[in-house]
């Protein structure tokens, strides 16, 4: 049986050991937690918060975009991933994915540039190709307006938009842009 100076002892090392761990790998803003895992960024362009994640957009030193997604636990916030490649402004309509699962829960992402002055809107699509491209799912992606050379855009996709299997950004009048995720078969 324990004795109660060896239940503070085990007590007092356990303590130390967390604000250690705390200090190595936690911080208390979403910010000290990318500095943290020393993410190569210059500018934190936008911070999207769902509940006990973030997902942080960012601008490379080499005028590239990408984003990485933070989880918040008792201990504060910490990098868990980054979101797959990098975007370049330089090409007109580049965009990545990621889906990340983080705890039990996923956080499927599409990230884009939009590099043409005109554009206003974008939008993006589910088109399902068996059903004779039908679209299943229309809504606005998000505009990240902290940045203005180019239209960064992002869509935090539903569970049904997760099966596509292609997709393409095209442009639709001359004010909207428009990313078209297939499901069930290529185009």
């Amino acid at each position: 049986m324990l004795r109660p100076r060896n239940i503070i002892f085990l007590i007092i090392v356990l303590l130390a050991f967390l604000l250690y761990y705390n200090d190595a790998n936690y911080s208390q803003t979403v910010i000290g937690a990318i500095q943290n895992a020393e993410v190569s960024y210059a500018k934190i362009i936008h911070i999207k918060e769902i509940k006990d994640v973030a997902i942080v957009f960012y601008e490379t030193k080499e005028n590239n975009f990408g984003f990485c997604y933070i989880k918040k636990n008792f201990l504060g916030w910490y990098w868990v991933s980054d979101g797959g490649g990098l975007i370049s402004i330089n090409t007109p309509q580049s965009w990545t994915y990621s889906n990340r699962k983080i705890g039990k829960n996923s956080y499927p992402v599409c990230f884009g540039c939009v590099s043409n002055d005109t554009i206003q809107n974008v939008y993006y699509i589910i088109i399902n190709l068996k059903d004779g491209a039908k679209i299943i799912n229309k809504a606005s992606a998000e505009i990240i307006h902290e940045y203005t050379p180019a239209k960064l855009w992002y869509v935090l996709l539903g569970e049904a938009d997760l099966q596509f299997k292609y997709a393409e950004v095209t442009f639709e009048g001359s004010d909207s842009a428009v990313v078209s995720l297939y499901v069930n078969n290529y185009p």
